[in-house]
């Protein structure tokens, strides 16, 4: 970083890094510009909580250039100056941070970025610029990513924050083990004792970044730590979906530190992809996929309580990317165990992936992508919901139907599937009108072919994030199948072409 002479009784700033490869040629330095301007001009007026992110890669000139461009802040007293300039911090894409989320940078410089080359014609990984301009109060040093870490202590002040803590105390906090399937997280349960136990729980749930270091990494730089996190802090309590009540979200991207402490739903009973569903528990998923897509149908802020904001053109050409990227080793994986049809349809989707992540034109909602029998917990008590949803590290805002055009195929086989699956969009239509959305027959039975097409996707893109085991292969290829099989039965490639 350094500051430009040129624009007299003002400061600029470039901001810049290189790596240190030892080659002869000169540095490429960069500079945001364009819509920035006015967003950081926004931040020094108004510091608490703003968040300036460019996205693109150093050959897209429109929003990276030279270094002899640079950033104006105008009059600014000294102390509000360094202030601005201990927050600016450079990271890969993917590794995002919200501006609650991450403590205040000691020094007024950027941190290294390692594979940041001076070649920069060759790089072609996109990346970001982050602005923060955070209360120092901010302080998330002791998150707790470990759950064999927990004691009574941590556990009494994180709870304080909560309903459920009130007036009494945390005496006594025991890690009782893992729990689930989780493929990119992992979840504990912890016995509590009270110094008042009345009406307060015996027992809470932690979720954690997953505990095989591929799958932490994975899920750090591709976002969904953050989105789970974002989930519970901001889109939560804008929706009805019936999700776990959480009482302290806290992550720091820069040192992978993630944790949920959430109510212990011991009453209720994780689904299971490889049995699927009843009918009757498929219509309970219906009433849930309501719920969380009503509220927020076509509401013009969505993108704003989005974990990553990002354009319609930067998301297909991200999902696109990771889609070509990733095929190869999933076919080589699973590839020989897949029916032709099958493997055929998800290689020819390849070049259509961008296309189809434009949407269709209906208005977008929150969305689980994920809405499958293992994010299901049923009720086995009486006083148990009768479904709770979880696993929100996919919830984005994009178009409702593809949850439900995922969930039928994901939880009967094709066969069953042909049997149920417009009792089922139909059941989920006339719900959503009685909610008070506007939705045609033929609208909704295009989205439904259309969203087919995300099974794909997804279970090329969980093959390579998960911690590789027998069970997540076995399931990959039976998402495969049944999520193909939807898709080439009601010509979903038509949609995209």
């Amino acid at each position: 970083m350094k500051a430009d002479a040129s624009h007299e009784g003002t400061k600029s700033y470039a901001i810049s890094d290189c790596c240190e490869c030892g080659e002869e040629s000169p540095c490429f330095l960069w500079t945001a510009l364009g819509p920035a301007i006015p967003a950081i001009q926004q931040m020094v007026s108004d510091p608490e909580r703003i968040e300036l992110r460019v996205i693109g890669e150093p050959g897209h000139r429109e929003i990276f250039r030279p270094v002899d461009d640079s950033f104006d802040f105008g009059q600014l007293d000294a102390d509000r100056e360094a202030a601005v300039l201990s927050r600016i911090h450079v990271v890969p894409f993917g590794r995002f941070v919200r501006p609650g989320s991450l403590r205040a940078l000691s020094e007024p410089v950027l941190p290294v970025i390692d594979d940041f080359p001076r070649c920069v014609e060759s790089w072609r990984r996109p990346y970001a610029v982050y602005f923060w301009f955070m209360n120092d109060t901010n302080d998330s040093a002791d998150i707790r990513s470990d759950p064999t870490t927990i004691d009574a202590a941590w556990m009494n002040t994180v709870l304080k924050g909560s309903d459920i803590a009130g007036s009494a105390s945390v005496v006594g906090c025991r890690f009782d083990g893992f729990v689930g399937t989780g493929q990119t997280g992992c979840n504990a349960r912890f016995t509590l004792t009270w110094d008042d136990p009345v009406g307060r729980p015996a027992t809470i749930m932690g979720k954690f970044p997953s505990q095989d270091p591929t799958a932490r990494s994975t899920g750090f730089a591709g976002g969904a730590y953050v989105t789970e996190w974002n989930f519970y802090s901001r889109i939560a309590p804008t929706v009805k979906v019936r999700a776990p009540k959480c009482y302290y979200a806290a992550l720091d991207l820069p040192s992978e530190q993630f944790c949920l402490i959430m109510e212990d739903l011991s009453g209720s009973q994780q689904g299971d992809q490889f049995v699927g569903l009843t009918l009757d528990e498929a219509e309970l998923a219906i009433d849930q996929a309501v719920l969380l897509h009503a509220p927020r149908w076509g509401d013009p802020t969505l993108a704003e309580s989005a974990a990553q904001v990002t354009t319609v053109a930067e998301r297909s050409q991200r999902l696109q990317m990771i889609y070509s990227m990733l095929l190869p080793a999933f076919l080589e994986r699973l590839g020989s165990r897949l029916d032709d049809p099958i493997r055929e349809l998800i290689g020819t989707f390849n070049g259509h992936v961008a296309r189809w992540a434009e949407g269709t034109g209906t208005p977008l909602t929150v969305a689980h992508y994920d809405f499958r029998p293992d994010n299901f917990l049923f009720a086995r008590t009486p006083e148990a919901p009768p479904l709770v949803i979880v696993d929100w590290q996919t919830a984005n805002e994009g178009l409702g139907m593809v949850d439900v055009a995922y969930m039928i195929a994901g939880s009967f086989t094709p066969e069953r599937r042909r049997e149920v699956e417009r009792e089922l969009v139909q059941s989920y239509l006339t719900k959503l009108r009685s909610a008070g959305v506007t939705y045609s027959d033929e609208d909704c039975w295009r989205d439904y072919t259309f969203g087919s097409l995300w099974g794909l996707i997804i279970t090329v893109l969980a093959t390579s994030m998960a911690a590789r085991t027998e069970r997540g292969d076995d399931l990959f290829v039976m998402m495969a199948t049944q999520h193909g099989y939807q898709a080439l039965e009601h010509d979903a490639l038509d949609l995209v072409r």
